[in-house]
């Protein structure tokens, strides 16, 4: 009997330890409401890759609706503005091959943004909510030419970019 007593206490107590210790928890995101329409121009890119932009720009567009937390609107309707620019991209040799150690057999591809994600209105010093670089990468095998490779890559990377500058903008601490 004694043996059930202490059981069911110290299940007791779990759960009020459980319960404190998320009492502040809170699902979903942090970002005040009023600062969920946002207006998406198209990402502006530094380096020298044919259609970064674009393809950066559609991840970010997908990312949003996606997510579900903004909604992308024109500028004249916004309350916010997520603004991109491509500062970096490289390509480099992850593995070489086993046989050949001159040549590589997987690569990553690394794509850097400068992220400035503010309101449109108030004071200008008050206006960024985050202001942060971010970087999306994906591999690739050496098994078709590089070109085609990074054509394919480019997508995955640019998602994987995506997913991080979302995620960071709609969970503002």
């Amino acid at each position: 009997m004694k043996t059930k007593m202490l059981i069911n206490a110290l299940c007791v107590f779990c759960i009020a330890i459980f319960n404190s210790a998320c009492a502040n928890y809170q699902l979903g995101s942090t970002l005040d409401p009023a600062l969920t329409d946002v207006y998406v121009p198209t990402v502006r890119s530094k380096v020298n890759q044919p259609g970064i932009e674009a393809t950066v720009t559609s991840a970010i567009l997908k990312e949003i609706q996606r997510e579900g937390t903004l909604r992308i609107c024109d500028k004249g309707n916004a309350s916010t503005i997520l603004d991109i620019e491509i500062i970096e991209y490289n390509q480099g040799t992850l593995r070489y091959n086993s046989n050949d150690q001159t040549k590589a057999a997987e690569y990553t591809m690394t794509i850097k943004a400068k992220v400035i994600f503010r309101k449109l209105s108030g004071a200008p010093e008050q206006a960024v909510i985050l202001e942060r670089t971010f970087s999306g990468e994906d591999t690739f095998l050496s098994g078709m030419d590089t070109i085609s490779a990074r054509q394919r890559c480019l997508p995955d990377a640019s998602k994987n970019l995506a997913e991080q500058i979302i995620d960071a903008c709609i969970s503002i601490w």
